[in-house]
């Protein structure tokens, strides 16, 4: 992270964060000295903070040097910081002599009364000065100090605390992870299990890179899974739709990719259910928005069109004229196990020969069609989505395992034969497909 330029989500951010964010800013504004005015051990839970001591020096008329020493209370309140709050640690500061300056700050704002205590409080011939940090003014600070104050900052978190850090810092700001941030989550993947941070993470990648570089989807669990999967279809497209901090049509494709990740872990009625009312899996949640109800099949319906690209491209019933973009078909299936990323031509020539079977093992004949086929799809209630479901799963489990099979030599040159078709349509080059067959050797 090269800094931080955007607003932070100072709403949810925790004491710790706060805590360190406040230890860090000190050290890059000069202080020369910082400690813990109380150990891990003694932290007052209620009022959220680990006071800091910062000791900094002025160049003096004389040429020497004076040292100034500043109290640092931190106050992370999810409401604004009252009289009560403050008066304590002000008053308990009169009895340091060579304290200056006592800082409250806080990741809220102080009430109009607290101002005005500390104002009058002020008026006093001895002891600090209080100034009130709010987070604006810390936001401020952050501006002035991004860079070197970033850094020290998150290197000073643990694992947790950065994944959810920077995780709320996607989804209410709409920042994506930088490549720093993205080297460093892949390299401790195995401790990150975290659904949503894997959702930011892949929106990230897509956004800067190739998901097929560092495939986050291949990191979920079950539990991970279930979070994702709420996730992409909730948080996802409000911040994108609501908040718009973030693009509409790279959440889809974000949610189409985790979407299908998820289909393997979990079971066919449980993503079905949380596809039918994913607002219903949080707190506090209302009915599904229909804008979001339209995103879920959307993506849906994005997740199958992929999946009949890659899957036709070796079966003898479906013919898809995709284009994979210089990336083979052998990889785009290894992407759901280790890397490659292939995205489908969103127009593509689409033919079913009726009188071949499904290699997948779907039951397909002259009136029941790949599962695949975008002509056939109806996605309108809960029982489509769980069709749907069942049909990604199905498919990614087969291909994982079987990504080329005995129909790829066929597909192949019947590539060639479509290219020799000029001027033929689509009706024609099917009534031609039993000829080729026979010539070809395949229909013997």
């Amino acid at each position: 992270m090269s800094g931080l330029r955007d607003e932070l989500p100072w709403e949810t951010i925790s004491a710790h964060v706060l805590e360190e964010l406040l230890y860090s800013l000190v050290g890059e504004m000069g202080a020369i000295e910082r400690e813990w005015r109380s150990s891990p051990g003694s932290i007052n839970t209620a009022d959220g903070g680990r006071d800091i001591e910062a000791t900094f020096e002025i160049p003096s008329a004389d040429g020497g040097r004076n040292r100034k020493r500043w109290w640092i209370d931190a106050k992370r309140r999810k409401k604004s910081v009252t009289p009560s709050d403050v008066k304590e640690v002000a008053l308990n500061s009169l009895a340091a002599a060579d304290v200056e300056a006592l800082i409250i700050a806080t990741n809220s704002t102080f009430t109009n009364p607290t101002r005005d205590w500390v104002k009058e409080f002020n008026k006093r011939t001895t002891g600090p000065v209080v100034q009130l940090w709010d987070r604006v003014t810390l936001q401020d600070l952050l501006d002035r100090y991004p860079a070197a104050a970033a850094a020290k900052f998150f290197e000073a978190l643990g694992l947790h605390d950065r994944v959810e850090f920077l995780t709320d810092y996607f989804f209410r700001c709409g920042r994506v992870l930088s490549e720093e941030d993205l080297r460093w989550a892949w390299s401790v993947q195995e401790e990150v299990n975290n659904g949503s941070f894997l959702t930011a993470a892949a929106y990230s990648e897509m956004s800067i890179g190739d998901i097929g570089a560092r495939p986050w989807g291949t990191l979920l669990d079950s539990r991970s899974s279930f979070e994702a999967l709420v996730c992409c279809h909730t948080a996802l497209p409000y911040s994108a739709g609501q908040k718009r901090v973030l693009s509409w049509d790279r959440s889809k494709e974000v949610a189409a990719y985790m979407t299908a990740q998820v289909c393997r872990n979990l079971s066919v009625e449980l993503v079905g259910k949380i596809l039918e009312t994913p607002f219903s899996f949080l707190a506090n949640s209302s009915e599904n928005p229909p804008s979001l109800v339209e995103f879920t099949d959307s993506v849906l319906r994005a997740v199958v069109g992929e999946l009949l690209d890659a899957c036709s491209d070796d079966c003898a019933r479906m013919v898809c004229g995709g284009d994979f973009h210089d990336v083979s078909v052998d990889r785009y299936w290894r992407r759901y196990t280790s890397v490659a990323e292939i995205r489908p031509d969103e127009e593509s020539l689409i033919l079913e020969n009726c009188e071949e079977p499904c290699v997948v093992g779907f039951s397909v004949d002259l009136n029941q069609f790949c599962p695949l086929n975008p002509h056939y799809i109806r996605i309108e209630n809960a029982d489509d989505r769980r069709r749907m479901v069942d049909v990604i799963k199905r498919v990614i489990n087969f291909r994982v395992e079987n990504p080329t099979d005995q129909y790829r030599r066929y597909a192949q040159r019947l590539d060639w034969y479509m290219r020799g078709l000029n001027g033929k349509n689509s009706i024609d080059i099917l009534n031609d497909l039993p000829a080729f067959r026979r010539r070809s050797g395949e229909g013997e």
